[in-house]
């Protein structure tokens, strides 16, 4: 127990996201409960479990303030829900998965109390053995925007036992000075349903100018990527959209293309599976249509068709490099030796043994003849029937799938045309309103001027 002083301790809200993970809230949830710590609060945030998580804790935790929500609202979201709730002068970021150790929270608070600088601290995060440092700290890559977390997969032997300021700390558990949510607001739930958003709040802070401090005396243990392991959306597709609308958000103009798109483009070059090509060239895609957005926020939309023809000439590079993995055939290839090998046929019997061969042959041949008429020949006449029509469908899905992605990239182009169109309108218009605005304080002080000569008469 510490023999600090605990009046000049301030208050800390815990926020636990949770979604379906009862078992791990065994963990975590005691490990919270029994901080040394003297004024804490744990809310926890329920993203519309369907096991008995929200049961469990009322039954075993009734201090814990519990917030249901009706459906997963993925991490930035869910997580905004309980920084609203939150009455502490410090918010504590927890993920279900993280075990914490009893001197955790006062060593994870104390530099938000004794340096104003420091708006968000971070901890050492262990993995399962306890030995092994899975996080010390973070830093992006330049320009590709990868994530490189300090000491990952080394042995904890002390060499990161120096506190010191970072990037970035993940949001599995993070530290902030309420003080830092009035400033900055809260997480971008743009980030959906996870990664980044953690890099891009504490990017956030910084550019505010707080400090982001990593805390190695504050030590946890990290289950990682338990309760992800369940989430049934494309883990990698999150990935590939939020960094690129993190790139977007934080990186010049001069960055994004000199930089970045040519960084992108070597990228595609390495080898790729059929899935992350497909998937990134989803995420570039979505990324143009989140274009009058993005562009929006930074100021930037009269620059909407440099953005765009960068982020084809990405789509286009990724489907190239798919021709190079599976060869220089076209799509209709495909088709058309599916169709080709859709007949299947009865087997020829033989055999080579001497003299008694023939008639084993003979005798197999029988018993096929007998066994395909009753049995195997209609197995054999549904399995055609059913290879013809997989290969229609899948003609008609390339035929498609094509037509939607010439549709999706036009849609884009039109978007973005649209919403230039718009900001020049609304320019026009503030220019309007100022040039009458001019008008109105011109004739204003034309009539004060009569005013005063009345009076003088």
């Amino acid at each position: 127990m510490s023999t600090e002083n605990d009046t000049a301790w301030p208050a800390v809200s815990l926020v636990v996201l949770n979604w379906n993970g009862r078992q791990l809230l065994e963990m975590c949830l005691p490990s919270l409960a029994n901080v040394d710590y003297p004024h804490c609060e744990i809310i926890l945030v329920d993203n519309g479990s369907t096991d008995d998580s929200v049961t469990f804790v009322r039954e075993h935790f009734p201090q814990v303030v519990i917030v249901a929500n009706e459906e997963n609202l993925g991490f930035s979201k869910g997580m905004n829900v309980g920084l609203r709730q939150a009455q502490g002068n410090v918010v504590v970021l927890v993920n279900n998965d993280v075990v914490v150790r009893p001197n955790w929270l006062r060593a994870l608070v104390r530099p938000l109390t004794t340096d104003d600088t420091v708006g968000i601290t971070g901890c050492k995060l262990l993995f399962p053995d306890g030995q092994t440092i899975q996080h010390a700290g973070a830093e992006l890559t330049y320009p590709l925007a990868h994530s490189h977390h300090y000491g990952y997969q080394e042995t904890d032997e002390g060499q990161y036992d120096e506190p010191r300021e970072v990037d970035y700390v993940t949001g599995a558990a993070m530290a902030i000075a309420h003080q830092v949510l009035d400033d900055v607001g809260l997480l971008d739930e743009g980030f959906a349903p996870f990664y980044f958003e953690d890099a891009d709040f504490c990017y956030r802070v910084r550019a505010a100018g707080y400090r982001v401090m990593y805390v190695p005396e504050a030590v946890a243990i990290h289950h990682e990527s338990a309760s992800m392991r369940q989430v049934k959306y494309s883990r990698l597709y999150a990935f590939h959209k939020n960094r690129l609308r993190f790139v977007l958000k934080h990186y010049t103009t001069r960055q994004f293309l000199d930089d970045f798109i040519p960084a992108e483009m070597e990228r595609l070059k390495e080898p790729a599976s059929p899935e992350e090509l497909r998937t990134v060239r989803r995420a570039y895609l979505e990324t143009m249509l989140a274009l009058p957005e993005m562009l929006s926020l930074r100021g930037e939309v009269d620059k909407a068709e440099l953005f765009q023809a960068a982020l084809e000439q990405l789509r286009e590079t990724a489907l190239g490099q798919r021709s190079t993995i599976y060869g220089s055939r076209p799509d209709a290839w495909y088709q058309e030796e599916l169709m080709a090998r859709r007949m299947l046929h009865e087997p020829t019997f033989s055999s080579d043994k001497p003299v008694i061969g023939p008639l084993i042959a003979a005798f197999r041949e029988a018993w096929n003849n007998v066994s395909t008429k009753w049995y195997v020949r209609l197995i054999l006449q549904q399995q055609v029937a059913f290879n013809t029509l997989a290969a229609e469908l899948l003609d008609d899905l390339g035929d498609q799938a094509r037509t939607n992605a010439r549709d999706a990239a036009l849609l884009a182009r039109e978007l973005a045309a649209m919403h230039r169109q718009f900001a020049e309108l609304a320019a026009e218009v503030r220019d309007d309103l100022d040039e009458l605005r001019q008008q109105l304080d011109r004739i204003e002080q034309m009539l004060e001027h009569d005013s005063d000569g009345d009076g003088d008469g």
